[in-house]
């Protein structure tokens, strides 16, 4: 089954090739999906261990790597059925904001950051960040989430426009500070995210093998990995005041490579699917509709229903929170056409960001990026309804940002838009 998946994998790289040949949405799903397939493309799985065991790795079943095989053809189909209905944008028409309109908007992202991180430090010292994830954990709540969102928005903005002015460059060390406080207090998702659209934002459009061999996505991808590997024992040293070396080093090789969530995402769908557990499709039809109110919790409505399934009643003995499994998630409520809906749904999801992405108005493009990043890298080792709760957030800070851009006055000029041409330091010079 592996020579099927490698196969499926490749053909698929071929469909996008021949689809996208640029840098866009869709191969941040590749990478994304590739990424989290490793497992079953060596043909290896990592068994959640019980506290005191050393882990160790088992061969895959041939079911679960069918699983991923289906999915990577799924993806592919999906690609294929959009061309088929003419359903995939070519020509970019997006449009940018004034340049002064672009400050505004980095300054009131600024404001509002700078706003609340100083309200926790009003509330728990400036220190706080550098409490054990667990007791930040209990008293942070929407403020937080607004908090670590506008940073990596504010981030990506300013990244984008780092050519434009001394005014750019001091957001985006300001908003690269902020990420980097978010991290320590035990957050990887927000710099990981952050980081992929700043990739695509800066190699959008850029043809495939081209981007492929350029340094600037290198470097991006080095900083990406070093965020996944040695995010947790960086802030463990600082938090516990023990050197980082002496940290990793006390990292087995084992404990590495197994500790990566390719391995313990797959590890669940080999679970599932060995138990044959089944879940509710109205359960998750429900929840992910709770997704699109502002306080889904408020009104009953979850987004972790599938991970306490697997948690409680399956891994009951892991001493730390598991990622769910997409994959596994459809199948339990579908069996294998669940594999190839969800297959269909993820790159249909994605096509339609590309698409919306492609003829953009203003800011929105750095907003659907974000939402793109999320989407793409993150829906692997999640359920479906915790992956909008994921996006939520980011609608939301990019709401409170928009909202006040139209709250303080602008001259009518500065909120016309621009065909966005070029580069954007050559955009920002030709407008400024």
């Amino acid at each position: 089954m592996i020579i099927v998946l490698w196969a499926a994998v490749i053909g698929t790289i071929v469909v996008m090739l021949a689809n996208f040949p640029t840098v866009s949405v869709p191969w941040i799903g590749v990478v994304g999906l590739f990424s989290y397939s490793i497992p079953a493309l060596v043909g290896l799985t990592s068994p959640v261990v019980s506290p005191g065991m050393v882990g160790y790795f088992t061969p895959s079943s041939d079911q679960a790597t069918m699983v991923m095989a289906i999915a990577w053809v799924s993806f592919a189909a999906s690609i294929l059925t959009a061309r088929a209905f003419q359903a995939i944008d070519r020509d970019a028409i997006r449009v940018l904001p004034h340049p002064r309109y672009i400050g505004r908007f980095l300054t009131v992202t600024f404001l509002i950051s700078s706003g609340i991180f100083a309200s926790f430090v009003m509330r728990y010292g400036l220190g706080w960040f550098l409490q054990a994830k667990t007791e930040v954990s209990s008293f942070v709540g929407i403020d937080w989430l607004i908090w670590k969102w506008s940073n990596g928005l504010g981030l990506l903005v300013a990244a984008y426009f780092l050519g434009w002015s001394r005014q750019a460059k001091l957001y985006a060390i300001f908003f690269g500070l902020m990420v980097t406080i978010n991290m320590i207090a035990g957050d990887r998702t927000t710099p990981v995210i952050a980081m992929i659209g700043v990739i695509i934002s800066l190699n959008w459009g850029v043809p495939i093998r081209q981007a492929v061999f350029a340094p600037k996505a290198w470097f991006g991808g080095g900083l990406v990995l070093s965020i996944i590997f040695l995010a947790k024992p960086f802030y463990v040293a600082l938090k516990t005041g023990e050197s980082f070396n002496s940290v990793f080093s006390g990292m087995s090789t084992m404990s590495f490579q197994s500790g990566w969530e390719a391995f313990g995402t797959h590890e669940l769908l080999e679970r599932v699917l060995e138990l044959n557990v089944s879940y509710s499709p109205w359960t998750t039809l429900r929840d992910c509709l709770g997704q699109f109110l502002v306080m889904p919790s408020a009104f009953g409505f979850d987004s972790t229903g599938y991970n306490e399934l697997i948690q409680t009643q399956i891994i009951s003995y892991a001493t730390y929170g598991l990622a769910s499994n997409y994959w596994a998630h459809w199948w339990s409520m579908f069996g294998l056409l669940g594999v190839v809906v969800g297959g269909m749904v993820y790159g249909f999801s994605l096509i339609v960001l590309n698409n919306r992405i492609m003829r953009s108005k203003g800011m929105g493009f750095f907003l659907l990026l974000m939402l793109a990043a999320t989407l793409g890298v993150y829906a692997h080792r999640n359920s479906p309804e915790n992956i909008l709760a994921l996006m939520r957030p980011i609608v939301l800070c990019y709401g409170a940002v928009w909202l006040a851009m139209y709250i303080v006055p602008m001259r009518a000029a500065y909120r016309r838009m621009i065909p966005a041409q070029g580069s954007p330091a050559a955009f920002m010079g030709r407008y400024a």
